[in-house]
């Protein structure tokens, strides 16, 4: 069970992670033609992705708690 836990574990934090490191990257990059309005987007995305991943990871300690 906890192999299977674990699996389903990688799958839904390599989504949000992936995120968090792409538009970090993407805030590192950003230049003089990126606008505010740009880098505001990339700053909600970040703060939603990094949200869900902590959302994911906090539900996986509850579920080994309690297996």
């Amino acid at each position: 069970m906890k192999t299977a836990l674990l699996q389903n574990m990688d799958a839904d934090i390599n989504e949000p992670l992936n995120s968090v490191a792409g538009f970090a990257q993407l805030i590192v990059e950003a230049n003089a033609s990126t606008t505010a309005e740009e880098r505001a987007e990339y700053y909600k995305q970040l703060s939603s992705s990094t949200a869900k991943m902590l959302d994911i990871v906090g539900n996986v300690l509850e579920d080994i708690q309690h297996v």
